[in-house]
């Protein structure tokens, strides 16, 4: 087996090996990630979007006026 065949057969095992690689971690991350999602539905974004919690923190204005409104 010469050299150019050798070359060619490593970088042929290498484009095959590391996007196989490369999947079995992005799949084990999505695991990951969804075991730690599981207790948040959609009750959980229900119960965030009533406390105001996105908009507070999204937005410069304050949330609760310095003075209150006079009559």
């Amino acid at each position: 087996m010469d050299i150019a065949s050798m070359i060619i057969s490593v970088a042929l095992t290498a484009a095959i090996v590391i996007p196989l690689v490369i999947a079995v971690v992005f799949i084990r991350q999505l695991r990951d990630i969804a075991r730690s999602n599981r207790g948040i539905g959609s009750s959980g974004a229900r119960q965030a979007e009533a406390s105001g919690s996105d908009d507070a923190a999204e937005s410069d204005e304050p949330t609760t006026p310095d003075e209150p409104d006079r009559v």
